[in-house]
């Protein structure tokens, strides 16, 4: 069975004495190396930009899976769930780790499409103009990094990287218009961007379609043409494959019996969670939890 591992940054971010963080920081650069990854899956409660200089890795972001390799590059979001699969024993990885509030300030009044567009496309590779810009701007956030007295610190590091955003969106929207295909109108983009809000917010409460659609106030109907339109999967299979993504961690990630994540999920019974569970995975919960362990 492969190997799962997971970014140790997740307990090093907030951790309040931390020598690398304090509880005051909104960003960190460093390097990663394999020996440095624990197992995994793990829900982001920050960013990070990944940006590979040696080996090779298979990471999965929300079950969706991406080879991080020489010169690629990756981009996670708050609230992602992260798990680097099969890291080679040489690999090797610049990391800008950042919190929620510092991409919030960072993407200020950036067009809804950038948003979409990473959160679709999280992985890229390098490509000119695109290497030149990383090189440069991972050798600027280190500077940046080191300079603890600078007053306006934060503010620089956030142009860095508001600066790749732009300039990768523009650069794949110039050179692979049929990429941005996916990027629709404003208004739907918007629907979308509030009911994947609203499931990471819900999830535990419902797994309905109808009730997304009417926090958003729209017809279920209606809604499902939006998500369907853009990412390619009807609205249930993106609230079942995050509820199942949410429900593989916590398996994997805590104590709690399986009667009292029935309870957590709200599930009418086991019976009836363990039958949602085998249905997406072909395996009941202790069985999953069993084979993960």
């Amino acid at each position: 069975m492969s190997k799962k591992v997971i970014l140790c940054l997740e307990n090093e971010l907030f951790m309040k004495n931390n020598l690398l963080f304090t509880e005051k920081e909104d960003f960190i650069v460093r390097k990663i190396s394999s020996q440095e990854f624990e197992r995994g899956p793990v829900l982001m409660s920050y960013g990070a930009l990944l940006h590979c200089t040696r080996g090779s890795a298979k990471v999965e972001i929300n079950e969706h899976s991406y080879i991080l390799e020489a010169n690629t590059n990756i981009n996670i979001v708050p609230n992602d769930i992260v798990a680097v699969i099969d890291a080679s024993t040489d690999l090797e990885v610049l990391c800008f780790a950042y919190t929620q509030d510092f991409f919030q300030t960072a993407c200020l009044n950036l067009e809804r499409g950038v948003f979409l567009f990473f959160h679709q496309n999280p992985s890229f590779k390098d490509q000119y103009p695109i290497s030149s810009w990383i090189t440069n701007i991972f050798s600027m956030l280190f500077d940046i990094n080191d300079e603890h007295d600078c007053r306006y610190r934060v503010q620089m590091a956030q142009l860095q990287f508001r600066f790749l955003l732009m300039g990768y969106y523009n650069y794949v929207s110039r050179n692979f218009p049929s990429v941005m295909d996916v990027v629709t109108s404003n208004r739907s983009q918007e629907h979308f961007k509030r009911f994947m809000q609203s499931v990471s917010q819900h999830y535990l409460e419902s797994r309905e379609v109808l009730f997304y659609a009417n926090e958003l106030c729209i017809s279920p109907k209606h809604l499902n043409n939006i998500v369907t339109k853009i990412s390619n999967h009807t609205a249930k299979e993106v609230i079942d494959r995050f509820v199942i993504t949410r429900l593989k961690n916590t398996l994997m990630t805590t104590e709690l019996t399986i009667a009292e994540i029935c309870d957590m999920y709200n599930f009418p019974n086991q019976s009836f969670m363990s039958r949602y569970f085998k249905k997406h995975t072909s395996l009941s919960p202790g069985q999953f939890r069993k084979r993960e362990r």
